[in-house]
């Protein structure tokens, strides 16, 4: 492991680089900003779908779901908590509108690269007239971006162990051709 001392202006720069990875990641749709490094789950096994077409769900979302409350808001999508009506499993669902955005990329990415520890995995896709329906693993702790922001210092620790999840995920996309 390497010792290393980072004075308290390196640590503002590389958080500052930190947070601006983070917001672009997570204005795509690629990582979520779990507190958390180990991304503890509320629930492990997931949920078995078969799509007639790859990767969108035939059917209704609330046939399926019941809506909850939200958990964030972008520009064309909102987050809400949602519960699997037969397993009473909870999921989050990102609800993207399909007017003046197309979430087809975004749907593509994270079906080929949510193996990884630091990238949410997608469960499954639904869509209607107006929305596409992303069920997707439920993660708790919280925005990083938010806490990175609000907070006065971070330890060298807590930063390395930052620095160190979103780099391993950063690592991995570049690893499979993705670029930010």
């Amino acid at each position: 492991m390497f010792n290393v001392m980072f004075t308290e202006e390196d640590v503002k720069f590389y958080l500052a680089e930190l947070a601006l990875a983070l917001n672009h990641l997570h204005s795509i749709g690629i990582i979520y900003r779990d507190l958390k490094p180990e991304n503890i789950l509320l629930d492990q096994p997931k949920l078995p779908f078969s799509n007639e077409i790859p990767g969108v769900k035939p059917g209704a979302f609330c046939d399926e779901y019941n809506m909850m409350q939200e958990l964030g808001r972008g520009t064309f999508s909102v987050c809400r908590l949602c519960e699997h009506k037969q397993t009473r499993k909870q999921y989050a669902a990102k609800i993207i509108s399909k007017s003046g955005h197309d979430c087809r990329e975004e749907v593509e990415i994270l079906l080929r690269y949510g193996n990884h520890p630091n990238i949410v995995t997608l469960f499954g896709v639904h869509e209607d007239n107006s929305y596409v329906y992303l069920v997707m693993e439920l993660l708790k702790g919280g925005e990083l971006l938010d806490r990175i922001l609000t907070i006065q210092r971070m330890s060298e620790t807590e930063a390395s162990a930052v620095l160190r999840t979103v780099v391993s995920a950063v690592a991995y996309l570049h690893e499979h051709g993705v670029v930010h």
